[in-house]
């Protein structure tokens, strides 16, 4: 270290004395050296002062006194009395602050007096309870005490996915529909033998019909001269009407079976019934004047209740036969002559709608075997109606139209029938209903309708299954 300069020594050794109580040659001399103080008193500046007066701290020997926890910076010899600063000519700055702390640069001491930082409080307080709450704060789920539903007695029916989602099924109104046999004889001179026949073989065909259990009308379009005395007429010649039986009065020439079929419906509209499966028979040796496509034309704009599902044909026509060859037109030949044309439109008509067709030139012995085989197509083509009731669906539960299931069912076997919004959608299988916000029938479209087999059934519970 480099040694201070002679006359900065010098310096600073009279500023030490200006500070100092007294002075020697340049040199500082403590005024409590030859100072006695008696007890409970101390030397402060050559005066003895008691002990508990705070005024000022003694600094001896260059060191630095504090009061009342305050530190005293001082750059040499700083006196501290009671928090106050004294500021020396030489710069020498004296810092007393209650509380503050104050770093000395030369031998700053801590008076012994000042009492130590009070150690933070103890916390007094009483330890908080544990956490008595639960880890689940969700309040236990009460016992079930509510009694048991009672047990579902629906029957078990399935929809297709295998879910028992159906409440009931019912089987709907499953009975045959009723038959309307309209039957046009030729009168005319060349059928004399052939309308006896029809005359004679007529009741045994009401008969055949009836023992089948079919609800059956006969309707008969002939002339006065036409006469059948048995049932199904009401008896006597010229016959009686019955509710089995209508004679429509009129004669059928050669060629006018169907234009009088439709020129006479409404004498015969009231003997029809609403959805009634309907069967034409046409006895003649001649051919038809009208078309077949005139006369569907024709039926298709009767109505009331008119033709809804069209009909089935059959024919007792001249056809099949060995006419000679110089007469191949006329069709057939037999024991009562030779037919006036071949009835090609009838046989045609019989082919189409799947009715049946016999010669009228067959012997008199066969004339039964006829009836018989127009009775039993008529017997075996009765079908299953198209309008069915919604049956009731059960006790404690009402009609959903949304919830309406129907199937075709065949011993094991049930075909969904998909619902369709009209009779317009019907474009294929299908069902709908008469009132879709007030329903009380479900409706068969035309390819589901007919049905020879089985039963229709109607499911409640299931969403309805649209097409």
């Amino acid at each position: 270290m480099t040694p201070l300069p002679s006359r900065l020594l010098l310096l600073l050794a009279a500023l030490a004395c200006l500070v100092a109580t007294a002075c020697a040659d340049g040199k500082a001399v403590d005024p409590c050296a030859s100072t006695s103080c008696q007890a409970g008193t101390v030397c402060v500046a050559g005066t003895c002062r008691p002990t508990t007066d705070n005024s000022g701290a003694n600094n001896a020997n260059n060191a630095n006194n504090a009061n009342n926890g305050e530190t005293n910076n001082a750059t040499n010899n700083d006196v501290s009395n009671n928090g106050a600063s004294n500021n020396a000519s030489n710069n020498a700055s004296n810092n007393a602050n209650n509380g503050a702390t104050n770093n000395a640069s030369n031998n700053g001491d801590l008076d012994a007096g000042d009492p130590p930082d009070a150690a933070p409080p103890e916390d007094t307080a009483p330890d908080a309870p544990p956490d008595a709450s639960p880890q689940d704060v969700t309040p236990d789920t009460p016992p079930d005490t509510a009694p048991d539903a009672p047990e579902d007695t629906a029957p078990d029916v399935r929809d297709d996915t295998g879910q028992a989602c159906a409440q009931a099924a019912s089987t709907a109104e499953n009975t045959t529909l009723p038959v309307d046999i309209i039957w046009m004889v030729d009168t005319s001179g060349s059928m004399d033998q052939e309308s006896s026949l029809v005359e004679a073989n007529l009741d045994d065909f009401a008969r055949f019909i009836a023992g089948s259990g079919l609800d059956y009308h006969v309707i008969l379009i002939g002339g006065n001269d036409l006469c059948v005395p048995n049932p199904p007429s009401g008896g006597g010649c010229p016959d009686l009407d019955s509710d089995r039986y209508f004679h429509v009065r009129r004669s059928v020439a050669s060629t006018d079976a169907l234009q009088l079929a439709l020129s006479t419906y409404s004498q015969y509209q009231h003997f029809l019934r609403r959805g009634a499966q309907v069967h034409f028979v046409v006895v003649t040796d001649d051919n038809s004047a009208m078309s077949a496509n005139d006369f569907v034309l024709g039926i298709r704009q009767l109505t009331n209740p008119g033709f809804p599902n069209l009909f089935t044909f059959h024919t007792i026509a001249a056809f099949g036969g060995q006419p000679p060859p110089f007469l191949p037109f006329q069709g057939c030949c037999g024991w009562q002559g030779c037919g006036a044309a071949i009835g090609d439109v009838y046989v045609n008509m019989a082919a189409q709608t799947g009715g049946v067709a016999f010669p009228i030139c067959l012997d008199e012995s066969e004339w039964a075997g006829i009836f018989d085989a127009i009775g039993a197509n008529v017997v075996e083509g009765t079908v299953l109606p198209c309008e069915y009731d919604i049956p009731a669906p059960g006790p404690n539960l009402i009609i959903d139209p949304n919830r309406i299931n129907v199937y075709h069912a065949v011993g094991g076997d049930r075909t969904l029938i998909p619902n369709v919004e009209g009779p317009v959608f019907c474009n294929g299988a299908g069902w709908y209903y008469d009132d879709p916000f007030a329903p009380t029938q479900v409706i068969l479209c035309t390819e589901s309708c007919g049905f020879s087999q089985g039963t229709v059934e109607i499911e409640f519970g299931c969403a309805t299954i649209k097409g």
